[in-house]
């Protein structure tokens, strides 16, 4: 990640999309594109989803869902839901909890590590 301080620094998929959350909502098409895989985006969406750190929500024509963490599983096997059909970004998008935009303001790597357990 180019910082604008002219410092790089590499982070792993997982802080960077955090990272990334911080400044504001992400389509989940773009988020996917922070990691090497698709499998590894989506054992970690679950995560932030299911710690209440990360909210997932469905944009329609009758206004946005917030997903419940019961419905990831459905999602999880719709190809659809993560990277779009013919090239377009999905309807779902992901964004930092009022709780996980305070835990990650306060200790960006505590708030990682309570997260992983690492």
């Amino acid at each position: 990640m180019n910082r604008p301080w002219g410092v790089n620094v590499e982070l792993s998929p997982e802080l960077d999309l955090l990272e990334q959350l911080n400044g504001g909502d992400m389509s989940l098409t773009l988020a996917s594109k922070l990691f090497p895989n698709l499998e590894r985006f989506k054992r970690v969406v679950q995560i932030y989803v299911r710690s209440g750190a990360v909210r997932l929500v469905k944009e329609g024509d009758d206004g946005e869902r917030l997903v419940q963490p019961w419905e990831l599983r459905q999602l999880m096997d719709d190809p659809a839901s993560w990277t779009g059909e013919g090239g377009r970004e999905t309807e779902y998008r992901l964004g930092l909890t009022h709780e996980g935009y305070e835990r990650f303001a306060a200790d960006s790597q505590g708030f990682f590590k309570w997260l992983f357990g690492r």
